[in-house]
């Protein structure tokens, strides 16, 4: 939670590394059968929670 407030209020100071980012690997990854797994697993669980807590 401190980190978190400290993110809000401008105090962290995040740790930026030189790197490359392959779209290609996110994919491939993204379509393992685990990952798409826990992706539908948590949508419904959100999916669920949103039917039980209404917001204003």
């Amino acid at each position: 939670m401190e980190l978190r407030r400290q993110v809000f209020e401008g105090r962290y100071d995040y740790e930026i590394e030189p790197g490359q980012y392959a779209v290609a690997d996110h994919f491939a990854v993204a379509s393992e059968p685990a990952v798409v797994a826990e992706a539908e697993r948590r949508r419904a669980a959100r999916s669920a929670a949103q039917k039980l807590v209404k917001i204003p």
